[in-house]
């Protein structure tokens, strides 16, 4: 369990600092809800021969400052997908373990569940059945928030908050939004060698390769569940029930 919330710390501290990384992109925009990128266009189209050479400055000043932060974001999150790789490689085979035995333990407690309802065996099925179904809620929930927390991260979300909007946006969204017509042509390229780069070293979690980390595998846990459980309680002999009259006919016959 220590490792379990280990694995969750660090994955967590990559995504705050991808959405630390997007908030810096985010700055970047010029465009906002109100003045969306194809109006700013036009707009600066219509104003190109009232610009003063204050206004001529500012951008040159402006394009080079962005042109500057592009340049150290592609760096920084470069490393932060080794980084992340780095941490799957070291937690990779222990995830996989943590995953199977959670599973393992899921299945064989809700079996035995099945078998405590069928068969009426125990006098405090009450309380064993509480200890059991708190115990799958804790394996289940330990599923859910590794892979959910590897999700977010692999999406590279972080949510934004503005005067006026509360919205969510990844890097790839914020990117696109950067390369308009009024950037400069380095800026531009700059921004085409990230994207690049995101496509090219793609973020992502997997169970020492056997399988991805994200929400699709939690869909795909609970269908094991379900298909292993079905069958166990198919091929799976009836439990027997035991009653007062069979332990008396018991004791009679002895």
């Amino acid at each position: 369990m220590i490792t379990d919330f280990t694995i969750i710390f660090w994955i967590r501290y990559v995504k705050i600092l991808f959405g630390q990384l997007n908030a810096v992109l985010q700055n970047m925009l010029t465009t906002t809800i109100d003045s969306p990128q194809h109006k700013r266009v036009l707009q600066m189209k219509d104003n190109w021969e009232d610009d003063s050479s204050l206004s001529t400055i500012y951008r040159t000043y402006k394009a080079n400052e962005n042109l500057k932060k592009l340049k150290r974001v592609k760096q920084i999150h470069l490393e932060l997908i080794k980084c992340a790789g780095i941490i799957n490689e070291a937690y990779g085979l222990q995830i996989l373990m943590s995953m199977s035995s959670s599973v393992f333990i899921i299945i064989l407690f809700l079996y035995n569940l099945y078998s405590i309802g069928i068969t009426n065996k125990y006098d405090n099925w009450m309380k064993d059945s509480c200890g059991q179904i708190y115990w799958i809620f804790c394996f289940f929930f330990k599923i859910f928030a590794i892979n959910n927390i590897c999700e977010r991260t692999m999406t590279e979300k972080h949510i934004l908050i503005s005067v006026i909007l509360l919205y969510a946006a990844n890097t790839g969204d914020i990117l696109y939004e950067l390369y308009e017509p009024s950037s400069s042509r380095k800026c531009r390229d700059e921004i085409h060698d990230i994207m690049y780069q995101l496509v090219q070293n793609r973020l992502k979690f997997t169970a020492y390769g056997f399988y991805d980390i994200d929400h699709t595998f939690i869909y795909t846990i609970i269908g094991s569940i379900t298909t292993f459980l079905v069958i166990l309680i198919q091929l799976g002999d009836k439990p027997n029930v035991f009653n007062g009259s069979n332990i008396n006919t018991s004791m009679s016959t002895i």
